[in-house]
């Protein structure tokens, strides 16, 4: 990187040569909230360079800052942000690393990951890729373009999380695993599966039963499925009386007991709320003659 003579770096050199980085003006994201925005975790080891990143973008999103992967990786756990933009070149861990280390760990593989560098070999893009980054981006880059990759990232996001909430079933071992959250869901399924006539069976005992700390179990199924833990549980039980009622002539108070509501009162409430009628006319509706 070019540096001033003064020995600053330049940090326009890492955007495209054509804008003037003091008067880039920025697409407002869609969506954008004056509270609760969106939380990106910058990892760059070039302090200017990270600073002007974040200025350019603490408008629209919450901003988190790292000096090197290895920090990166830590933030990434501790803060649970909704993107990642990395540089690749970095002291300790680099980016690539940091990509891998994201990718495979329960806590942060949902999270989308963009790599920056100013290295544009094959080579670095196939390795980006192969480690799961969800972006590329080489040096010098369009601000403008940096923005929409930020905002159809975490939109991609949004609907992955709406699909995963609408498409999983009761049937664990009918899942393909393709993903470590995939991996989260099913082990998930099956432990409440395990325990689905125990109405004592809740986030204490599933987040046990996967080796996870509660406010991790809360995150990370916060962040793929949109549903705290205690929803999700009920989800799979009230999915299961759904079932139920389908295909066999049980009453309702038992099949309430099968899926661990105690109260049928209150299984009948959650069913209405979560299928738009009540346990009795979805089994008249539904019912396999």
């Amino acid at each position: 990187m070019d540096l001033k003579p003064d020995g600053m770096e330049d940090v326009s050199s890492e955007i495209d040569s054509g804008l003037n980085p003091d008067e880039v003006v920025l697409a407002s994201p869609v969506g954008k909230k004056e509270d609760g925005r969106k939380k990106l975790l910058l990892v760059e080891d070039n302090k200017e360079f990270r600073t002007f990143l974040k200025e350019q973008l603490e408008d629209y999103y919450q901003i988190i800052e790292a000096g090197d992967g290895e920090e990166g990786a830590k933030c990434a756990i501790e803060e649970n942000p909704d993107l990642i933009i990395s540089d690749i070149m970095m002291p300790k861990v680099d980016g690539i690393e940091l990509c891998r280390r994201i990718k495979t760990n329960v806590h942060t593989s949902h999270i989308p990951v963009i790599l920056l560098t100013a290295r544009t070999a094959d080579d670095i893009k196939i390795n980006s890729y192969e480690v799961g980054a969800d972006s590329y981006m080489a040096k010098p880059f369009n601000f403008d373009m940096l923005m929409v990759r930020i905002e159809k990232l975490i939109e991609q996001q949004e609907k992955r999380k709406q699909e995963f909430r609408k498409n999983i079933e009761v049937n664990p071992s009918a899942i393909t695993i393709t993903s470590v959250d995939e991996q989260l869901i099913q082990k998930s399924l099956e432990y409440i599966e395990k325990n689905m006539d125990n109405p004592e069976y809740g986030v204490e005992e599933l987040s046990r039963d996967l080796g996870m700390v509660r406010m991790s179990l809360y995150r990370k199924l916060q962040s793929i499925t949109g549903n705290t833990p205690t929803d999700f549980i009920r989800s799979i039980r009230l999915k299961r009386a759904a079932q139920l009622l389908q295909g066999s002539r049980l009453p309702i108070v038992e099949i309430a007991n099968q899926v661990g509501f105690s109260s049928p009162s209150y299984f009948s409430k959650c069913f209405r709320e979560m299928f738009g009628m009540l346990p009795k006319q979805y089994a008249e509706e539904h019912r396999t003659k």
